[in-house]
């Protein structure tokens, strides 16, 4: 059972110290994105703007106007609902002061029932959420596809985490643990600002969307949410 997890969305306030980083497995295996591996320019952040706080989150472009992350980056845990009336924004391969693309949030697709319930496995299992963009976004985007555990058995991960959130870094070669419904246990190593990240397969030499982060057990591994489970949200958008 995962019932002890902890969400890694990046926010400016509510966290005592900046420096700890709950989602890395053992070593730190993350390593920065190299500017020649366009691939990656379909992983951007989601930025949310408010009156008293911003949060950083991570998304995936996986049509030209849609994007895929965490619904709890999306939700706001006092009311329940979206932050669809504050500022919603994904840069697209977000790099120091550069970007491959942007755009505001049109609208927002969560899985029925959800809610912001911490309490276990019933709310990672629908923390997904599917951003329509306002413009659509000249980046060649990244195709979701269903894992199959018996040809992948190692995945990787890109992330903008709190450490370093002005870069794009990927874990290239992380292990699965173990498979719990629609949930894989990774020893993905991510960080605050992480939920929403992609966690990538290879599937007949092309990169493809496996799952989005969405959790971690401090320091003994992560959680994504496979595409299994939300698919069918994208397919309807």
């Amino acid at each position: 059972m995962l019932l002890i997890f902890s969400p890694i969305f990046g926010i400016d306030e509510g966290l005592a110290n900046s420096r700890l980083l709950p989602g890395i497995i053992g070593d730190d295996n993350r390593e920065i994105i190299g500017e020649d591996e366009t691939v990656f320019d379909a992983v951007g952040r989601v930025n949310i703007a408010g009156f008293r706080r911003t949060s950083l989150c991570t998304g995936t472009l996986i049509a030209p106007g849609k994007v895929v992350t965490a619904a709890h980056c999306v939700v706001d845990r006092a009311t329940g609902r979206t932050h669809i009336d504050a500022p919603i924004h994904f840069v697209a391969g977000f790099r120091r002061d550069t970007f491959k693309g942007h755009a505001t949030v049109k609208s927002i697709a969560l899985l029925d029932g959800f809610s912001y319930d911490l309490s276990g496995r019933a709310f990672l299992e629908k923390d997904v959420a599917v951003l329509t963009l306002e413009t659509p976004l000249d980046i060649p985007p990244i195709e979701p596809a269903l894992y199959d555990e018996r040809t992948t058995p190692l995945l990787s991960h890109v992330s903008y985490g709190r450490d370093r959130p002005f870069l794009p870094v990927i874990d290239r070669a992380c292990k699965v643990f173990r498979r719990v419904s629609a949930l894989l246990v990774t020893g993905c190593d991510t960080n605050f600002g992480g939920s929403g990240g992609p966690v990538f397969m290879v599937v007949d030499g092309a990169l493809r969307l496996a799952g989005v982060m969405i959790a971690v057990q401090r320091n003994q591994h992560s959680i994504a949410l496979l595409t299994k489970r939300w698919i069918s949200l994208f397919e309807s958008e």
